[in-house]
C-alpha cells in the first residue's frame, strides 16, 4: 500500500467513522436523556451490574481472535473459519452456563431482578458469536462506509423501542431490550457484509494451523480481561459498599463522559489499527505515523474533555434532569481521568500491530495488581475517595504505559513522549481553569441563554491555545476548511 493510498484511506476512514460515531453517540445520549425521565436511579444501577457481567463474558469468550486477525497481513479463509467456529462454540457455552447460574449471581448482589434479566442480556452473546469476527474483517479491509451505515441504521432503529418500553413502565427492561435489538442488527449486518470476503461453510476445526493466531489472541484476551477488571473494579466496589442508587448515579456520570469521548475511541480503533499493521515492517515510518497521530488526537481529546469539565452541570441537567445533579462532580473528575486514559489508548493498538500482545498482557496485569488494592483499601470510604484513587491510578498508568509499550516497542524516549502532549495538556488546563470559575459565578445551567456566550468563549479559548502552541497555523486551519 503506497503512502498516498494510505493517506486516502485514513482520510476516508476518519470521515465515515466520525459521521457514524457522532450520529451513534448523539442517539445514545438522546436515549439516556429520554430514559432518565422515566426510569429511576436503581434501574440504571441494575443495568450497570448486568452489563458488567456481559462485558466480562465477551472479553473472555473472544479469546483475542479479533486482534489476532488484525495483526495478520494475509489471512486465509480456512484459518478464519476455524477461528469463527471456535469462538461460536465458546460464546454459546458461556451463554448457557451463565443463564443457568443467574440465580447465584442475583444472590451475590442481593437483587432478585438480576436473576430474571440476566438470561435476556446474555442472549446478546449468540448474536455476537456470528458477527464479531466479521466486523473485524470489515475493519481490516477499511470498509468504513459499510460500518458507518450499519451503525447509523442500528442506532436509529433501536431508539424508538427503548422510548416505547420506557413510556409503558418497563423500567430496566427498556434498556436491556433496546440494547439487545441493537446487537441483533449490528451482528447480522456484519455476517452478511463479510460473506464477500470469507463465505461461511462448515469445516473441521484445524487447531494446528491456527495455533500461532491463537497464541497472539490468547495474550490479547488476557490483556482485555485484566484491563476490564482494572477499569470496572470501581463498579464492583461501589456495587458492594454502596446502594444501587449511588451506583446508578456513578454509572450515569461515567456513561455521559464516555459518550462525549467515544468519537475519539471509535475513530482511532477503526482507522489506526489497520494502518499501523500495514506499516509493521518499517519501524521508522511506524513511529513517525504514531507520533503524528498522537499529537493531533490528544489535542481533540483535550478539547472534548475540557468541554465536559467546564459544562458538566449543564450536561447532567440537560441529559438527565434535576434529580441527577449530584453526578456533576463525578462527571468532572471522570473527564480528567478520561483525558489521561485516552492519551494512552493508541499505545495498545501499536502493540497489537507489532504482535506484542504479550507486552500488553504484562502491562495490564501489573496495572490491575496496583489498582485493586488501592481501591479496596481506600475506595470504600466515600465516592470522592474512589474518584481520587482512580485519578492517581490513571497517572501511574500513563508512565507505566510508556515504559512497557513504547520504550520497548518503538524505542520512544520519555522526554519525546511527554513532548507529544505539551499542547494538549496546556489546552486542557488553560480552558478548564479559566472558564470553570467564571461559569460557577456567572453561569446558570437552567438557561441556555447563559450557555451561548460561554460556549463562544470556550471555542475562542480553544482556538487561541491551538494557535499559540503552533499545533495548527492559521494557514492550515484555512486549508482544512477549503479542501475538497
Amino acid at each position: 500500500m503506497t503512502e498516498e493510498m494510505t493517506s486516502r484511506k485514513i482520510f476516508a476512514g476518519v470521515g465515515w467513522s466520525t459521521i457514524s460515531t457522532i450520529t451513534n453517540g448523539l442517539v445514545q445520549i438522546l436515549r439516556l436523556s429520554i430514559l432518565s425521565r422515566f426510569l429511576e436511579k436503581s434501574d440504571f444501577g441494575i443495568v450497570a451490574l448486568l452489563t458488567l457481567t456481559l462485558g466480562l463474558v465477551q472479553l473472555f469468550s473472544d479469546l483475542g481472535f479479533s486482534s489476532a486477525i488484525m495483526s495478520q497481513k494475509n489471512l486465509v479463509k480456512q484459518d478464519f473459519i476455524s477461528l469463527f467456529e471456535i469462538q461460536f462454540l465458546i460464546y454459546n457455552f458461556a451463554l448457557i452456563s451463565l443463564s443457568l447460574s443467574s440465580t447465584l449471581i442475583a444472590s451475590y448482589y442481593s437483587n432478585d431482578a438480576i436473576g430474571v434479566m440476566l438470561p435476556i442480556v446474555l442472549l446478546e452473546l449468540f448474536f455476537i458469536s456470528i458477527g464479531r469476527l466479521y466486523e473485524t474483517v470489515l475493519q481490516k479491509e477499511m470498509r468504513f462506509k459499510t460500518i458507518a451505515i450499519r451503525n447509523i441504521v442500528s442506532a436509529f432503529l433501536s431508539l424508538p423501542l427503548a422510548v416505547v418500553l420506557a413510556k409503558n413502565s418497563y423500567g430496566a427492561y427498556s434498556l436491556i431490550l433496546s440494547t439487545l435489538a441493537h446487537a441483533i442488527i449490528i451482528n447480522f449486518w456484519n455476517f452478511v457484509a463479510g460473506q464477500s470476503t470469507y463465505r461461511f461453510r462448515l469445516q473441521r476445526i484445524d487447531l494446528k494451523r491456527t495455533r500461532g493466531l491463537m497464541k497472539v489472541g490468547g495474550f490479547q484476551m488476557g490483556t482485555q480481561i485484566m484491563d476490564f477488571f482494572s477499569s470496572k473494579i470501581d463498579i464492583i466496589i461501589i456495587g458492594l459498599y454502596f446502594d444501587v442508587d449511588e451506583l446508578g448515579l456513578y454509572n450515569l456520570a461515567k456513561e455521559i463522559v464516555a459518550k462525549f469521548t467515544m468519537i475519539i475511541n471509535a475513530v482511532i480503533n477503526k482507522v489506526l489499527l489497520p494502518v499501523l499493521t500495514a506499516l509493521q515492517d518499517d519501524l521508522y515510518k511506524l513511529r513517525e505515523m504514531f507520533c503524528k497521530l498522537i499529537r493531533k488526537v490528544s489535542l481533540v481529546n483535550a478539547a472534548t474533555t475540557s468541554f465536559v469539565f467546564v459544562f458538566a452541570d449543564v450536561i447532567v441537567y440537560r441529559f438527565y434532569g434535576e434529580k441527577f445533579m449530584d453526578a456533576t462532580f463525578i462527571v468532572r473528575m471522570t473527564a480528567v481521568c478520561a483525558f489521561i486514559g485516552l492519551s494512552c489508548m493508541p499505545n495498545g493498538l501499536l502493540a497489537i500491530s507489532m504482535k506484542k500482545t504479550d507486552v500488553t498482557f504484562l502491562y495490564t496485569t501489573i496495572k490491575t495488581i496496583v489498582t485493586i488494592p488501592i481501591l479496596f483499601l481506600f475506595g470504600w470510604i466515600s465516592m470522592n475517595i474512589t474518584l481520587g484513587c482512580i485519578l492517581v491510578i490513571s497517572i501511574l498508568g500513563f508512565f507505566l504505559n510508556w515504559y512497557m509499550l513504547l520504550k520497548k516497542t518503538i524505542l520512544l524516549r520519555l522526554s519525546d513522549y511527554l513532548g507529544l502532549f505539551r499542547s494538549s495538556v496546556s489546552l486542557f488546563a488553560i480552558v478548564s481553569m479559566t472558564l470553570t470559575p467564571i461559569w460557577w459565578v456567572y453561569g446558570d445551567y437552567h438557561s441556555l441563554i447563559y450557555l451561548l456566550p460561554f460556549a463562544f468563549m470556550y471555542v475562542c479559548c480553544v482556538l487561541i491555545c491551538v494557535f499559540i502552541t503552533k499545533e495548527v497555523t492559521i494557514y492550515e486551519f484555512k486549508r482544512f476548511f477549503t479542501r475538497k
